[in-house]
C-alpha cells in the first residue's frame, strides 16, 4: 500500500535521535468495514475496538520473542528483557518520555502513543459499509519510530470489527512532525497575565474521570468542572513529557489552585456509557463518562497552553483508545 510519508528531520550529522521532543501525527488512516449482515448495532465510539484489533496484529507482527518466550511472557509486556529494543514496546507500552515527577505517583502511566477515531458513529444501524478516520499521534526522541510504525500497519491482515471484515485504506496516510519546546510552558500562576473572557472546551471523543466517592471507591465525574479538566492536562503532560529538573521548576500546587477559581458559565455534558470487552484479561465491564462540553469564564492565560497540550495529548481513562481528546473554542 502507497504511503506518503515526510521525512523525518535529522541532525547534521545524521543520526535520527534528537534532545528535542517531537510530537507527530500520522494522518490519512481509514478502517474500511464491509460485509456485515443483517443491520447489526454498532457503537457510537469504535475506539476500544479499534486498539484492540490494531495494537494485537501489531505486537504480533513485531513481538521479538519466540515461541517459548511468549508463553512465559504472557499477554503483558511488563518487565519483558525485549521491550527496550521493541517497536511496539517502547511506542505502545512505553512509559513517556518525562519520568513521572512524585507527584503523580499513583496516576495513569502517560503512554507516548495514542490513537484517535471519528466519534461518533451516528447511525448505529448500518447495512454495506463504513469507513472510519483513524488518526494515530506520539511523542518520540527517535525519529525513525513513526516512519516505522506506519510501515508495520501497512503490512497487517484483515481483521473484525462489529461483525464486519476491517482492512486498512492506507493510500493518503502521512506522518508530520512537530517539535515541542516544553520549556514554553507557563511555569507559575501569574507567568502570563490577563483572561480569556470567555473559553469553550468541546470534547472529540468520551471523557473517562474519576473522583473518590463516599464510601471510597472512584465515581465517574459526569460535569467535569474547569479545575477537573485541567487537573487531567496536568496528570497526561506530566507523566508523559516532564520529568527532572523540569518538573522542579513548575509550580505544580498554584496552577492547581489557579484552575480550581475558574467559574463555569454554562455546561452541555451528557453521560456517556458503553460495554468495553478486554481480550488481554477476558473481562467485560461499563465504561462511564461524558461527552458535550462547557463554556468558562476569565480562563488566566497560564492555564490555556496546558489545555490546550492536554486536549492534545488526550486525558483520562482509555486515553490511548481515543478518549479524552478536546478542542479550545475561544468566544468573542
Amino acid at each position: 500500500m502507497a504511503t506518503n510519508t515526510i521525512p523525518p528531520p535529522s541532525n547534521l550529522d545524521g543520526s535520527t535521535t534528537t534532545s528535542l521532543t517531537q510530537f507527530y501525527r500520522i494522518d490519512g488512516l481509514t478502517i474500511h468495514l464491509n460485509g456485515r449482515g443483517g443491520g447489526q448495532e454498532i457503537a457510537s465510539w469504535l475506539g476500544p475496538a479499534v486498539r484492540g484489533w490494531l495494537l494485537g496484529d501489531l505486537k504480533e507482527r513485531v513481538c521479538l520473542l519466540n515461541p517459548t518466550e511468549r508463553a512465559v511472557q504472557g499477554p503483558s509486556c511488563a518487565g519483558c528483557k525485549r521491550k527496550p529494543e521493541c517497536l511496539y514496546g517502547v511506542t505502545w507500552e512505553g512509559t513517556g518520555l518525562g519520568a513521572s515527577p512524585a507527584h503523580l505517583a499513583g496516576s495513569e502511566v502517560g503512554r507516548p502513543t495514542w490513537l484517535w477515531t471519528y466519534f461518533p458513529i451516528v447511525n448505529e444501524i448500518l447495512k454495506g459499509s463504513l469507513d472510519i478516520p483513524v488518526q494515530i499521534f506520539g511523542v518520540t526522541n527517535n525519529l525513525l519510530e513513526p516512519t516505522q510504525m506506519l510501515e508495520q500497519i501497512s503490512m497487517l491482515p484483515s481483521g473484525r470489527i462489529a461483525g464486519m471484515t476491517a482492512n486498512w485504506v492506507m493510500d493518503r496516510a502521512k506522518v508530520e512532525y512537530e517539535a515541542l519546546d516544553i520549556n514554553g510552558l507557563p511555569k507559575q500562576p501569574d507567568q502570563w497575565g490577563g483572561c480569556v473572557p470567555r473559553l469553550a472546551i468541546g470534547l472529540l471523543s468520551p471523557l473517562f474521570l474519576t473522583a473518590p466517592g463516599r464510601d471510597g471507591k472512584k465515581v465517574a465525574i459526569l460535569n467535569p468542572s474547569f479545575g477537573d479538566l485541567f487537573r487531567a492536562s496536568l496528570r497526561g503532560i506530566g507523566s508523559t513529557l516532564i520529568g527532572p529538573p523540569l518538573d522542579q521548576q513548575i509550580d505544580w500546587r498554584g496552577l492547581k489552585q489557579l484552575a480550581l477559581q475558574v467559574e463555569t458559565i454554562d455546561s452541555f455534558y451528557e453521560p456517556f456509557e458503553q460495554k468495553r470487552f478486554s481480550s488481554r484479561t477476558d473481562q467485560r465491564y461499563q465504561m462511564r463518562g461524558c461527552v458535550g462540553g462547557a463554556i468558562f469564564r476569565n480562563v488566566p492565560w497560564s492555564l490555556i497552553p496546558w489545555m490546550e497540550l492536554g486536549g492534545r495529548l488526550q486525558c483520562g481513562t482509555h486515553r490511548i483508545a481515543g478518549a479524552g481528546r478536546w478542542r479550545l473554542i475561544f468566544e468573542p
